[in-house]
Order: structure tokens, then C-alpha cells, then sequence
């Protein structure tokens, strides 16, 4: 690949890694919900004094220090690329945040509309994530970890794993709201 060609795919990369911030955003601003991989920094976010893209570049790391922890030598190199992309994300995410701060959103329609808008962002977002093909996020790396060592299908694993993410941010919820 020419260098043109790599530095328009993380471009594209960059890109969309904003659009999946502007989606977390919208979606965590209609009062409705965030993605799974958002829950854990979104509750931490709201029980503690960090922001959910703090909390969200710490979830990163330990997401990647896991990753090297399971694949030990197979572990590629190249994939220490995503504590830039947790870099740039958490930034990305806490900016979208604050850019959006005005949404207040009380009524159920307007909720819904701005919920389906942040759904559609972020669909795009993850689409130029994969079709750039640079490197992974965290979350979709260590699920791939996970499946290099346990052979199993990656898209039953990333469901597992988001649905853990969502049962841990309800239990962080208990726990800091009870």
C-alpha cells in the first residue's frame, strides 16, 4: 500500500472515528441510552469526577493490556496503534459531548428522533471504521483475542462481550445509584 493510500485510509479512519463519537454523543443526549461499548464510562462518568472519555481511554487501555495479556507473542505490534485511536476517540467523544451539551431533549418523540439520528451517525461511523481497515479499536480487539484463543465465532463473542458491558454498567449503577 503507497503512502497516499495509508494516510487517505486513516483519514477515512479519523472520520469516522468522529462520527462514532458524534453517535455516542446524540445517543447518550436523548436520554434513551448509549452504545454498549460507552456504558461502563458512562455510569462511571456520572458517579465520579471524570468524564465519560476519560473514563472511556482508560477502558481502552486495560482493553489492549488484556489483548497482549491473552495473545502474548501474537500479539502484533502494529495493534499498539489503538491507544492512539483511544486517544483520539475519548477526545473526540468528550468534544462531541460538550459540543452537543445544549440537547435537552424531555419530550419522547424528540427523544426517540434524536436517539434514530445518533443510531444512523454512528452506523456510518463504524462502517468507515471497518472499511478503512487500519487497525482495531479495543473493544472489537480484544473480542478478536478472545476468538484467536478460544476459536470461537467473532460475532457471537462481540455480543457476549457487549452484553457484558451492559450488565456491568447496570451494576456500576447500583452501585453509585442505589
Amino acid at each position: 500500500m503507497s503512502i497516499k493510500e495509508t494516510i487517505k485510509r486513516y483519514l477515512f479512519f479519523t472520520a469516522g472515528l468522529f462520527m462514532m463519537a458524534v453517535g455516542v454523543a446524540l445517543s447518550t443526549r436523548s436520554n434513551l441510552g448509549t452504545s454498549p461499548i460507552s456504558s461502563v464510562p458512562y455510569v462511571l462518568s456520572l458517579g465520579l469526577p471524570m468524564t465519560i472519555g476519560q473514563f472511556t481511554f482508560i477502558m481502552n487501555l486495560v482493553l489492549i493490556a488484556f489483548q497482549i495479556i491473552l495473545l502474548r507473542k501474537q500479539y502484533k505490534l502494529i495493534q499498539l496503534l489503538q491507544i492512539v485511536v483511544a486517544i483520539v476517540f475519548s477526545y473526540f467523544t468528550d468534544f462531541t459531548m460538550e459540543l452537543f451539551s445544549w440537547i435537552n431533549v424531555t419530550n419522547y418523540p424528540a427523544q426517540l428522533g434524536v436517539f434514530a439520528l445518533s443510531c444512523l451517525i454512528l452506523a456510518i461511523g463504524v462502517s468507515m471504521e471497518v472499511t478503512a481497515n487500519v487497525v482495531l479499536m479495543a473493544g472489537e480487539g480484544v473480542v478478536s483475542a478472545i476468538s484467536t484463543i478460544s476459536k470461537k465465532e467473532f460475532g457471537k463473542l462481540k455480543v457476549a462481550f457487549d452484553f457484558t458491558l451492559v450488565i456491568t454498567g447496570c451494576i456500576l449503577s447500583f452501585i453509585f445509584f442505589p
